[in-house]
């Protein structure tokens, strides 16, 4: 990585704002900023702090001024994770101002020596330790046996349980009067260097001799309770002056809010005056037409820099009578932009698109989301008014590499590109790459590493990532990788995801695949706050942003015992989950580090994740979680749409946990379609004349409710079509079958009898039915038998006395079920 320039300040001696790739591992030896002397390395152990787009601290003073900070963040997961790093020049005697941004998340328990710290040190030697040193609430400092504390604790004077802090301390060798000083700095205003008198803490008399150091260390560690060590270090600078390590930004002017504002009698939508929107004149012809004022989507013009005054946008009609016909519909592209095609199929015309400036370079909006109806239907009406909202077009960065979970791509050239919610990456094509790293190429027989481009279901259990897969066909064809090279690029149009995987080593693993990552090429600049549209299937226009999420659905409970960290928990969610290959055998090209292997845990980590969604945490600190659950959930219903109905048919534990995603996504973005899955699952088995074994044929599998009935008498005396064991006293019981809905014969009515009932469905589904029940979702999902089946699973286990993981897989999970069960 290029050596990044120095901030401002003219004694910057060292620095480093963690400006790497998201995911990267501190050990994997990172060697950017300045001031050093090579990478971060491992201290001890084999664990290490993370890069983490989401661990990226910033710090506003008192007076509003801004720190300057770049990059990323370092994220310490858990317990035990290091890092240290060499400086270019051992400081020995000098005054050095040290600053840094700290961030615990972590709950600290009395007498438990939970930390979060940066040290100075020289070799082996620590020369101060900075942060939370010790399990105590207060923030502080020690050197040579001396612990100080600040006089500032951050949990009592924010209400925020886990802020940002900025801690500055200046550390005096061999300067004479203040010879073996050290002075700390909590939250200093920025803008002018603090009165040594007024420190939060000091150190003074120390042995000078045994102040100098020349690597700087950070760490999280625990004591009795080890895991509940997690927090964020981040903007480390060195330097020979307080203005040195805090360079900051004044605040800008605050732009006035515009007043709401009506034309004709009809509102404008806040948001659309909020973000800068115009009035426009909209020429309606004929009354039975509705037009929209709400913002969805985005087409850029170009030329980001000037300055437009006024200008004409583009129109939509959509029929508000049956059978009216088109007026001057003018296809799906105008003046060379294309017209989304779900405005087209729903009955939407464009009617015009006239802009005046586009030379100025705004933006405007086609997708429709409200509307405003106009006046009688039978009236004729010549013309009338509505409201146009433009954007500046944002600016955009350049690029001619992209690295994303240890996966490189290399282009033949600059191209834009920028990052979806989840911080996955598009580029705007057709791009021509040429090298990926790791590569795909063929040796001793074996290829490895491979690529795919919008890898389909309907492909089946072909795949184009390793040939050493036992249960699913490698085909060189699919592998869009394979022996990529300058002289034999790979140009990949837009509308296209490339999933590029990393391979296990060993040749017999199941899985095969240990990680992947996703790159998605767009003909277009998707908004910002943009989803990433799923991996599977061609339409890569962005459907969702955001903006949209309604998180007023989601509850406020209280946390129960044993509630894990929303972070560590959100991390579990970062990298994308790969599994378009039906069936069980699809197992075998799960990425190993992006998801579990089994249905029965993705089934669970589903739920805990839906579960974690409804506790009082912060909405800043589960907002990493619910974008990534809403993607899940999005690339879910991608693989659905794309032909992946029988992806998840009821097999033991294989086929669980892939529809509250896709429910829940439905829930909080507001999407019909993806709300109505219900529609096409769950009890619409028995529609008509079809039933287990003869489902209808645009039935979606999801295991849990292909799994789960109520014993009913299928013929004269006969239930469950005569299979199972069952007779007319267990008439209308909620009942579970291995492959119930396409396999009725092996149910079994014996409790334990009953293939994986105990070992890897009902213990795995706790979550997210309870999660749904929250949500009053029942009615949407459309399979009464799951959530009564689910009641029963619970109680006979609790009878039984069954061990605590054949109740719930998850021991969060049951206590949250215990405790709030009964409330919903």
């Amino acid at each position: 990585m290029a050596t990044a320039a120095a901030p401002a300040g003219a004694a910057l001696i060292t620095y480093e704002g963690f400006d790497y790739p998201n995911g990267q591992a501190l050990h994997e030896e990172p060697d950017g900023g300045i001031g050093w002397d090579g990478p971060w390395l491992r201290a001890t152990g084999t664990r290490s702090p993370e890069v983490s787009r989401n661990a990226a601290l910033d710090y506003r003073d008192s007076q509003g001024h801004e720190l300057v900070a770049h990059g990323h963040g370092a994220y310490v997961p858990r317990t035990f994770r290091n890092a240290i790093r060499s400086l270019a020049e051992r400081r020995t005697a000098a005054v050095t101002w040290i600053s840094f941004l700290i961030r615990p998340t972590y709950e600290l328990i009395p007498d438990e020596a939970n930390v979060l710290r940066l040290q100075l040190r020289d070799g082996d030697s620590t020369r101060l330790s900075l942060g939370k040193i010790d399990g105590t609430p207060e923030y502080g400092m020690a050197a040579q046996g001396t612990p100080v504390y600040s006089e500032i604790s951050g949990e009592e004077e924010v209400d925020d349980a886990f802020p940002t802090r900025l801690i500055v301390v200046r550390y005096a060798i061999g300067t004479g009067e203040e010879d073996g000083e050290v002075r700390l700095f909590m939250n200093p205003d920025l803008e002018l260097e603090p009165d040594l008198e007024e420190a939060d803490a000091v150190l003074s008399g120390l042995d000078s001799t045994e102040m100098p150091f020349d690597a700087v260390y950070f760490d999280g560690t625990g004591g009795g309770t080890q895991e509940r060590t997690r927090g964020h270090i981040d903007e480390i600078r060195l330097g020979g002056s307080f203005d040195a390590v805090t360079p900051f930004e004044v605040p800008a002017t605050p732009t006035p809010t515009p007043e709401p504002v009506e034309r004709y009698g009809y509102p404008v939508a806040a948001d659309l005056i909020h973000t800068g929107a115009l009035l426009g004149t909209l020429h309606v012809e004929f009354a039975p037409w509705t037009y929209s004022y709400q913002v969805g989507n985005w087409i850029y013009l170009p030329d980001p820099e000037s300055e437009m005054r006024y200008g004409h946008g583009v129109w939509f009609y959509a029929l508000n009578a049956g059978d009216a016909e088109s007026v001057n519909g003018q296809g799906a592209q105008a003046y060379g932009y294309p017209v989304a095609d779900d405005i087209i199929s729903t009955g939407t015309f464009l009617r015009d698109l006239n802009v005046a400036q586009a030379e100025f370079g705004w933006a405007y909006s086609y997708r429709l989301e409200s509307w405003i109806y106009l006046g009688d239907p039978d009236a004729n009406l010549a013309a009338s008014y509505g409201a146009w909202a433009y954007l500046p077009i944002p600016p955009t960065a350049t690029t001619s590499e992209i690295t994303r979970f240890g996966i490189t791509w290399t282009f033949d050239g600059e191209y834009e590109y920028g990052r979806y919610a989840n911080g996955d990456y598009w580029v705007v094509g057709p791009v021509t790459i040429e090298a990926i790293d790791p590569p795909s190429t063929e040796i001793n027989g074996r290829t490895r590493h491979g690529s795919m481009i919008n890898p389909s279901p309907a492909d089946g259990t072909t795949q184009g990532y390793d040939s050493a897969m036992s249960v699913t066909s490698y085909e060189p064809a699919f592998n869009a990788a394979l022996d990529v090279s300058a002289e034999s690029p790979l140009v990949v149009p837009p509308g296209s995801s490339l999933v590029s995987t990393i391979s296990v080593d060993e040749a017999g693993h199941r899985p095969q695949i240990r990680e992947s990552s996703i790159l998605t090429v767009v003909d277009h600049i998707p908004p910002e706050g943009s989803f990433r549209p799923p991996y599977s299937g061609s339409d890569k226009s962005s459907r969702f942003n955001v903006a949209q999420l309604d998180t007023a659905v989601l509850e406020r409970l209280d946390r129960v015992a044993g509630t894990p960290d929303v972070e560590s928990v959100a991390d579990r969610f970062e990298r994308p989950w790969v599994e378009h290959i039906p069936g069980w055998n699809g197992r075998e090209a799960y990425p190993q580090r992006n998801m579990p292997g089994y249905g029965r845990d993705i089934a669970a980590r589903v739920g805990e994740a839906a579960l974690m969604l409804h506790l009082d945490f912060p909405l800043e600190e589960k907002e990493p979680l619910l974008i990534r659950f809403v993607q899940l959930g999005i690339d879910n219903f991608g693989v659905v749409e794309d032909g992946g109905r029988t992806n998840w048919v009821p097999n033991g534990g294989h086929g669980s946990g892939r529809k509250w995603p896709v429910l829940f996504a439905g829930i909080v973005l507001g999407d019909p379609e993806m709300k109505a899955i219900g529609e096409r699952s769950g009890s619409y088995l028995y529609s008509d004349d079809f039933g287990p074994g003869d489902p209808p044929p645009d039935y979606v599998h999801f295991g849990e409710d292909s799994q789960t009935f109520y014993v009913e008498e299928t013929a004269p005396g006969e239930y469950n079509y005569g299979h199972g064991g069952y007779t007319a006293e267990h008439e209308g019981m909620l009942e579970y079958g291995i492959r119930h809905a396409t396999d009725p014969s092996r149910n079994d009515v014996s409790w334990g009898g009953a293939s994986y009932r105990i070992c890897c469905t009902g213990n795995a589904w706790v979550g997210f039915v309870l999660a749904a029940r929250i949500m009053e979702a029942r009615e949407l999902w459309n399979h009464d038998p799951l959530f009564d089946y689910q009641d029963r699973f619970m109680q006979v286990q609790e009878e039984e006395g069954a061990p605590s993981w054949q109740r719930s897989w998850n021991e969060f999970v049951e206590t949250m079920w215990d405790t709030y069960r009964d409330a919903f």
